[in-house]
């Protein structure tokens, strides 16, 4: 991939706005531009219909796909994703051990979309309040919500890491006079008294 910044700045429309109200806006994929999506997910089934139904919405989706919850971690380990979209009811593991894994810092670095048939709305809520930035059920998720999910929360992470850029750049005071440039260890003493 090229330049993520740039990458991403073709990709939204609406990247160059960052107010609160870019959270109720979703944006569109061009057709130039791809995402890459992560789906883990023991249910051959349900992962082949949702990659389908991605590939419908937009020819852009580039997609990956893993049966168990450690091969969806070692893909993420050496695939860069745009976004990972997880079952909690895995195979081999537990989705929340792989949520957790995935998602070790606030902002995440990639989104996570849980998409499970589970039916208990705790569960939804325990994956939120664990770093999924959506928590879906199967059964009431058509294809084409999931592309908008996925679409608004890529665009949310690149948001939330154009937002931290800024305050990093804002608190960053640069030394103005050359006392200040000498204080901050910008020269050197170079056997001169």
């Amino acid at each position: 991939m090229t330049d993520l910044k740039s990458a991403y700045m073709r990709r939204f429309r609406l990247v160059d706005s960052v107010s609160e109200e870019a959270d109720t806006i979703v944006p569109t994929m061009n057709d130039e531009d791809h995402i890459s999506v992560l789906f883990i997910d023991s249910h051959d089934i349900d992962r082949n219909y949702y990659a389908d139904r991605l590939k419908i919405s937009s020819p852009g989706y580039v997609i990956f796909h893993a049966a168990s919850g450690k091969a969806g971690i070692s893909v993420c380990e050496t695939v860069e994703l745009d976004c990972v979209v997880l079952e909690i009811d895995l195979a081999d593991m537990s989705g929340f051990e792989v949520l957790v894994q995935l998602v070790p810092t606030r902002p995440p670095k990639v989104p996570v979309i849980v998409l499970t048939h589970l039916t208990n709305p705790f569960i939804l809520d325990l994956a939120l309040k664990n770093g999924a930035l959506a928590a879906l059920n199967k059964k009431t998720t058509p294809g084409d919500v999931l592309d908008k999910t996925i679409l608004r929360a890529v665009s949310i992470v690149q948001r939330d890491r154009k937002k931290a850029l800024l305050s990093i750049n804002h608190s960053i005071e640069l030394p103005q006079s050359c006392s200040e440039r000498i204080s901050f260890g910008h020269f050197r003493r170079i056997g001169v008294d």
